[in-house]
């Protein structure tokens, strides 16, 4: 059992070493793009990727609840995470079909989504919350709220999220998902939060606790 254990130690630290080289070779082409262009959508950005690191390995999840869904994008940003050498991406979709409105009360369905890359251009993992939400003049609720956590075709991260919801005030409620993305020795805490304000506005909020 030890020695199946060392095998499988070694492989990964391979993989690893492999995967550390390939970002050299790309020389952090990604964050130079950032740094001189401006990015407006998330297929533009699919482009972006695909054009410097020359692979169609962009989340599929992620497009997947895009067209699957019918989804309209109302809010995209990307930023630049000097420290840990990589960019990370929100999106907020909105399939409109879902989206109800009664005299007393109107229903608001979206869902957050926060990509990670390193700075070749690589997808690590995608973490995504969904919510429905009622709200009025004076108030708003969540419904539901659902999400998950996808790794890259390439990555070996792994996590078991947790999903909680509620109201930040009365007037404005929110969908969560919050784990620790984990590999080998290393971790990546996460919360992604989506939220609901009794206009009916979805936004979004991505921190590493």
């Amino acid at each position: 059992m030890k020695k199946i254990l060392s095998v499988l130690i070694m492989i990964m630290i391979i993989f690893s070493l492999f995967a550390d080289s390939l970002a050299a070779e790309y020389s952090n082409d990604l964050i130079e793009y950032l740094e001189n262009n401006e990015v407006e959508s998330y297929e533009e950005w699919t482009n972006v990727v695909r054009s410097i690191n020359d692979s169609p390995l962009v989340c599929s999840y992620t497009n997947l609840l895009r067209y699957s869904s019918n989804a309209e994008e109302i809010y995209f940003n990307v930023e630049i995470d000097y420290e840990n050498e990589m960019i990370e991406v929100d999106t907020i979709f909105v399939p409109d079909s879902q989206n109800i409105t009664t005299a007393v009360l109107s229903t608001r369905n979206g869902s957050a989504v926060h990509e990670t890359y390193s700075a070749a251009g690589i997808l690590i993992y995608t973490v995504t919350v969904n919510g429905s939400f009622t709200y009025s003049a004076n108030s708003c609720s969540t419904v539901s709220a659902s999400g998950s956590f996808n790794r890259g075709s390439n990555s070996l991260w792994s996590s078991t999220p947790s999903i909680t919801s509620g109201n930040i005030s009365t007037d404005k409620a929110y969908a969560r998902i919050s784990g620790t993305a984990t590999l080998l020795w290393g971790s990546s805490s996460y919360q992604l939060t989506l939220m609901c304000d009794t206009n009916g506005k979805l936004t979004t909020s991505f921190v590493r606790p």
